[in-house]
């Protein structure tokens, strides 16, 4: 078959320059220029790219929807892992599926759909809930200690702390009913 779409002012040193792709082409990465710094473009009504290779899997896809961005999992029945969503919310749409966080995943996010409980995981160190003391600092009001104590403070001030033997207030006590 030959090019009948190119004229010689789209080619310069060897190179096809500003060309229309069918939609249906397909492009060898070995073709690409890795050090390609212009802008790739898809236009579409649901334009999608596709990633897999021939060794390893899963492979996954990126696309546009009706619900924001979805990056999908082809491999595995092509479930969603991840959507972005136009109003700037993130969803992993899947129970017990975790948002990790740190080099070595230490801080887990997550839904358990069996029990319907959510759950906040920190495998190293101490896990702090802050609040604003008033006036735009960050102070902690949980604390809860690596195998130890939970704090409980006011304005950045321990009020109650669990202990190996009991509890610990500072200040008074206040019941009612």
């Amino acid at each position: 078959m030959t090019l009948t779409q190119i004229t010689e002012k789209g080619i310069k040193n060897g190179e096809i320059l500003n060309v229309d792709i069918n939609a249906s082409a397909a492009i060898a990465g070995t073709k690409i220029d890795p050090s390609f710094t212009s802008n790739i473009i898809i236009t579409n009504t649901a334009p999608t790219i596709s990633f897999s290779d021939t060794t390893d899997n899963p492979d996954f896809r990126i696309r546009r929807n009706s619900n924001g961005l979805a990056i999908d999992d082809t491999t595995n029945s092509n479930a969603t892992r991840l959507l972005i969503n136009p109003d700037g919310h993130v969803q992993i749409p899947a129970d017990n599926q975790k948002l990790q966080v740190g080099a070595s995943q230490d801080l887990s996010l997550f839904h358990n759909g069996s029990t319907g409980n959510s759950n906040i995981s920190n495998i190293t160190g101490d896990l702090f809930i802050q609040g604003n003391n008033g006036s735009g600092t960050a102070v902690n009001q949980i604390a809860v200690k690596s195998n130890a104590a939970v704090e409980l403070n006011y304005q950045g001030s321990k009020k109650f702390e669990t202990t190996s033997t009991g509890v610990t207030v500072t200040g008074g006590i206040t019941g009612t009913g």
